[in-house]
């Protein structure tokens, strides 16, 4: 063999080894989806805001001495507005970004501009519309952010738990446990309840076993989505749906109890769910809920730093950036890169305060 015919091998070697990592490495790359071990009896002491944190703001939501909002059940910014939704029923407040109240949306009744309850809850930032789902009337209520009604219309005998609104008023539901009357899952649908794509329809039929929460962020073109019945976390759009991690809970409440439908309180002891959890381009914070005797539920969080997958587990979130502790376990996602959570409120003060926490770009 000549010099000219063996330089002639080895370049083919080389081309064709380069190529196996070429295709080795881009389809690792393709595999969006990560599977991460989750065990919430590995715990340490404290997640501390410093880890993760930037900056932090407050902000006063001014009531004006009424003492109406019991809680904070979700909140939305867009841009100059805040919108919250109280946990009793008083329906859905309106702030000026600088905390001034511009409105109380608490319409009740079965007139056309009203509604019998406040199912679920969502904003739709491009019209600036706050629309309301009434499980009762079977219906979606628009309203603008000054609280003018704007439109309503039937959901053609739909059941859902949550919803949000996506582009060209498509309404993104989520039913996560089977229903036997209706699609089940997620699923977007226009205003004339006509499906248009189904995202995730695998819920088991033999199970009914599902607890309230938190379900989604709202980002700018999609929602960030926790499924609770595969502990996957998911990014969806108008088109698609993208797997980020699949969590491994080894604390999961196992399928011999999901599929009884007369499975007893105390069955339940010791194991746990997601109860809510705030997305970051970073990070990601999860709140699971321990089901137990007395106190019923203990809370524990779980950080996530997406940059090398480290994962923190804690029974104590601790503000160490100047000591202004909150009692609330949830937190609530404003952006990307903004997260919030409520403050102890003060006896005979009805105002509400925000913790306004400006994330780390990084580690």
């Amino acid at each position: 063999m000549n010099i000219f015919n063996l330089l002639k091998m080895i370049f083919k070697s080389v081309i064709s080894l380069s190529c196996f990592f070429v295709v080795f490495f881009s389809c690792s790359d393709v595999n969006t989806e990560q599977k991460i071990v989750i065990d919430l009896e590995k715990d340490v002491d404290t997640i501390y805001y410093s880890s993760f944190v930037k900056s932090i703001d407050y902000l006063t939501l001014n009531t004006r001495d009424t003492c109406l909002i019991s809680g904070v059940e979700k909140l939305f910014i867009d841009e100059d507005t805040i919108i919250i939704q109280d946990t009793g029923r008083e329906g859905i407040f309106v702030f000026t970004k600088s905390g001034d109240i511009i409105k109380q949306i608490n319409y009740r009744g079965n007139g056309p501009n009203e509604f019998t309850t406040i199912s679920a809850f969502a904003i739709d930032p491009v019209l600036n519309h706050i629309c309301i789902y009434d499980r009762g009337s079977l219906k979606i209520i628009k309203y603008t952010y000054q609280g003018d009604f704007v439109k309503s219309y039937k959901t053609e005998n739909l059941y859902a738990r949550d919803f949000t609104v996506m582009e060209n008023e498509d309404n993104l539901f989520i039913l996560p446990f089977y229903d036997r009357k209706q699609t089940s899952g997620v699923w977007l649908s226009d205003t004339n309840g006509i499906t248009k794509k189904i995202y995730i329809n695998d819920v088991p039929a033999d199970d009914e076993f599902e607890y309230t929460g938190n379900y989604y962020n709202r980002s700018d073109e999609g929602i960030y989505y926790y499924d609770r019945n595969w502990d996957d976390f998911s990014y969806i759009t108008k088109d698609t749906l993208t797997k980020l991690f699949q969590f491994d809970l080894k604390q999961k409440v196992p399928r011999e109890i999901r599929i009884k439908r007369d499975w007893r309180a105390e069955e339940l002891e010791g194991y746990t769910m997601m109860s809510s959890f705030v997305n970051a381009t970073n990070y990601l914070l999860i709140v699971y809920y321990i089901f137990g005797d007395r106190p019923y539920y203990k809370y524990k969080w779980v950080f996530l730093n997406k940059s090398n997958n480290d994962l923190i587990c804690s029974k104590h979130l601790i503000n160490d950036m100047d000591n202004t502790q909150s009692d609330f376990e949830q937190l609530y996602y404003l952006n990307d890169s903004t997260w919030c959570r409520l403050l102890n409120i003060e006896e005979n003060n009805c105002n509400l305060y925000l913790q306004i926490l400006r994330l780390k770009e990084s580690w």
